[in-house]
């Protein structure tokens, strides 16, 4: 019997209930295939989508070292714990220079001679295309740094050998390494790295050589930078090429300065590209400040940062468990169970009206409103009454969630009129999430993954297989 016959004949001759059975299934269980890369900018300008216009959260990683530091065996391990974390981005080091490089785990350089650009070594790439190709398959988008320029310009990057090799023959790297990757889906381009190329001569004449070669032949994926601590990509490179801006900051100072790239004229998107790393200094409050912060404050999403996985140091495999870095899998889901790509931050206090520090501390409360007014949502890196201007929010009244960032627990707080303004406070000490929402749209629980708004207006995907 031609089972997919009779299931054509009844798809056909109800096609009115198979539609909202299709519906239901989407609404109940939303998209879980890997995204359509490459990346691209939305439409508004203030978030990357997919090429289904499916807006991407980044909730991402920073394995610099990961096309040198590793086995085959231990990046599928590495891989694959990012994955069923919630990772769905890296930022890596196409070529390592001092740190676990720039010999690979297969003993092979990037040139075939010393530092000489002209002379790429296509043993070394191959293992690099292999790489970014088990990224792929894990759902994963490639941040990727072609040549690392380094810290002031020292042995940590490529920034001497750059410059001794000069625009021409940087150029002709940047066109190898367009025409080589071009037809990869998952790659973003990261120009610079952790300093200034403007600040020494000839470094952002070689460096800028690079980047036009790349755009030569690579007509496909976007350019973003990496410029020093306290720099935004607009601050250093607002070029042509600049596609995407990034906020490279602190504990302290993250908050006002994802502000201001939020407030940049004119729109680009921006994520949170490096603050400080777990393990280097950075508490889990710290960790997880950076990461609410920069989305709270318009960005696309963020790079969480850990010694040692980020040059893969001995004893990276139990640093993937690290606290800080977990609870980002609870940042994640939080995020995409509402309508996260609608949030507009709230700079001038008019919801979150009184309990949200000043900018500059390490308490700051960031706090957002979805363009439509159906969600409200406050940080809160320490416990603290907080006043809510609730009258702002869509509805005769709203419903309150508190939402834990260490555990991703959530507990209803109640229903408020939406007439006034309401005090909450956290049930217990440590940084905390209010989520308030209109309550006549019935959202489900703040982390749970399971309603339509997870999709912009006028999106309708079903990830099934067509039926023969």
């Amino acid at each position: 019997m031609n089972y997919n016959r009779l299931l054509s004949l009844f798809i056909s001759s109800h096609s009115c209930i198979f539609i909202v059975v299709i519906t239901l299934i989407v609404l109940i269980h939303p998209a879980a295939a890997n995204p359509a890369f490459p990346l691209k900018i939305g439409t508004s300008q203030r978030y990357l989508v997919d090429q289904e216009n499916i807006p991407f959260l980044i909730n991402g990683d920073t394995p610099w070292s990961l096309i040198t530091g590793l086995t085959n065996q231990d990046l599928d391990i590495y891989l694959e714990d990012r994955r069923t974390k919630g990772f769905n981005a890296v930022l890596v080091n196409l070529i390592e220079h001092e740190f676990n490089g720039p010999v690979n785990q297969e003993g092979e350089l990037p040139f075939v001679k010393k530092g000489d650009f002209s002379t790429p070594n296509e043993a070394y790439f191959k293992h690099a295309d292999w790489v970014i190709n088990k990224a792929f398959e894990k759902g994963i988008v490639v941040f990727l740094t072609p040549a690392y320029i380094g810290y002031g310009c020292g042995s940590q990057g490529w920034c001497e050998e750059m410059i001794a090799n000069g625009p021409e023959k940087m150029r002709e790297y940047g066109r190898w390494i367009g025409k080589r990757y071009h037809s990869f889906p998952n790659i973003v381009w990261v120009a610079g790295g952790d300093f200034d190329a403007h600040k020494l001569s000839g470094a952002y004449e070689a460096m800028n050589a690079m980047v036009e070669g790349i755009k030569e032949t690579d007509l496909v994926h976007p350019f973003t930078s990496h410029c020093d601590r306290g720099s935004s990509a607009m601050d250093c490179y607002n070029s042509v090429w600049l596609d995407i801006n990034n906020t490279y900051s602190d504990c302290n100072n993250t908050a006002r300065r994802s502000l201001n790239d939020y407030n940049r004229s004119p729109i680009k998107p921006f994520f949170y590209i490096e603050g400080i790393y777990e393990g280097e200094g950075a508490s889990e409050v710290c960790v997880r400040s950076q990461a609410y912060w920069s989305i709270l404050s318009g960005s696309t999403g963020h790079f969480y940062g850990n010694n040692p996985i980020w040059f893969f140091k001995s004893g990276w495999k139990n640093a993937l468990n690290a606290p800080g870095g977990s609870s980002l899998t609870y940042l994640y889901n939080l995020f995409l169970s509402r309508s996260w790509y609608l949030l507009v931050p709230d700079q001038t206090h008019q919801v979150l009206t009184a309990g949200y520090m000043n900018i500059g501390s390490v308490d700051y409360a960031s706090a957002a409103l979805t363009s439509d007014n159906h969600t409200f949502i406050v940080y809160l890196p320490s416990r603290r009454k907080i006043t809510v201007n609730l009258s702002r929010l869509s509805g005769v009244s709203s419903r309150a969630w508190w939402f834990n960032p260490r555990n991703g627990n959530a507990q209803l707080i109640g229903e408020f009129t939406n007439n006034t303004s309401v005090d909450y406070t956290p049930p217990s000490s440590g940084d905390w999430v209010l989520v308030v929402d209109d309550a006549s749209l019935h959202l489900s629980t703040p982390g749970v993954i399971s309603s339509s708004h997870l999709l912009p207006p006028n999106i309708f995907r079903i990830d099934v297989n067509p039926i023969p």
